[in-house]
């Protein structure tokens, strides 16, 4: 069941010999781009005590894989009334894909994927980081925020609003976390 105002959580999106395989397709991708959070990398580094943010790539043959999870995270997200089901998002469009690479020298910065309505962002791991992972600040309805560790395991996802802050962690030492970050638009139903 979906919760619009809540983390949600999936597993096992895709099976691990698939996982597996655009992992490492991944990981021998030649054209990564290092995030410095908008800031030339010498700022970044003064500023946020670690060499990067991580890496991104946006575009490439991997984005496939990214249709697919995203369509398999939607059918996931049910509501339900009474005695009918139905699929949460309708006039869905994807904003982007960014595939990431953390190092063990990576520092999440907290950040939003985009403050505007009707934003969602999906985030799905591609390798196991035990007690790693994205940590999101859900605003709760009294106004309070609460801090939670959604953890990084393989073929898991989650989905929250976009708007929310939300912060990649640093891996455990002499790992990498990857993971895709899907910003799709839409309306609920």
């Amino acid at each position: 069941m979906f919760d619009p105002n809540d983390i949600n959580i999936f597993e096992n999106i895709l099976p691990k010999d698939i996982n597996d395989e655009m992992h490492s397709v991944l990981m021998s991708h030649p054209r990564w781009t290092v995030v410095t959070d908008n800031l030339p990398i010498d700022i970044f580094q003064l500023t946020h005590g670690g060499c990067d943010a991580g890496m991104i790539i946006t575009m490439n043959d991997l984005n496939f894989y990214g249709d697919l999870i995203k369509k398999l995270v939607f059918n996931r997200c049910i509501v339900k009334n009474g005695y009918t089901s139905y699929e949460a998002f309708f006039n869905q469009t994807t904003v982007r894909y960014f595939w990431n690479y953390y190092h063990d020298s990576s520092v999440g910065v907290p950040h939003t994927d985009i403050n505007e309505p009707n934003h969602w962002s999906i985030i799905y791991y591609l390798n196991d980081n035990p007690g790693k992972g994205t940590i999101v600040w859900k605003p709760n309805e009294d106004g309070t925020v609460e801090e939670i560790l959604v953890p990084h395991v393989a073929g898991n996802a989650c989905i929250f609003p976009s708007h929310w802050r939300h912060s990649g962690t640093t891996p455990n030492k002499n790992t990498h976390r990857s993971c895709l970050n899907i910003l799709f638009k839409a309306e609920l139903r």
